[in-house]
């Protein structure tokens, strides 16, 4: 079942808010093009190059819901063809 919209944009307000305020101020320049795996209702996070692996982890300490994902440093953490521009993060 897909969520209403409103719920989306919810969850998608609050990861952001989250890593902009606790996580990227963290970033190491290595990190670029790791994945963030965020829970938005714990604030819980895992940061890994490998996306199954951040998920796994984060999975093993907080109960799967709503998740968000970002890529350091791109504008989206996956892409379907063409090319992702690169962000300052």
């Amino acid at each position: 079942m897909i969520a209403p919209r409103h719920q989306i944009e919810e969850v998608a307000q609050k990861g952001w808010e989250i890593f902009a305020g606790k996580i990227k101020p963290m970033l190491r320049p290595e990190q670029q093009g790791h994945l963030v795996a965020i829970d938005t209702v714990t604030g819980e996070y895992e940061i890994s190059p490998d996306d199954v692996q951040a998920v796994l982890k984060l999975s093993q300490r907080v109960t799967p819901g709503k998740f968000y994902f970002v890529r350091v440093g791109h504008s989206t953490p996956y892409r379907i063809g063409g090319i992702v521009p690169r962000v300052n993060a």
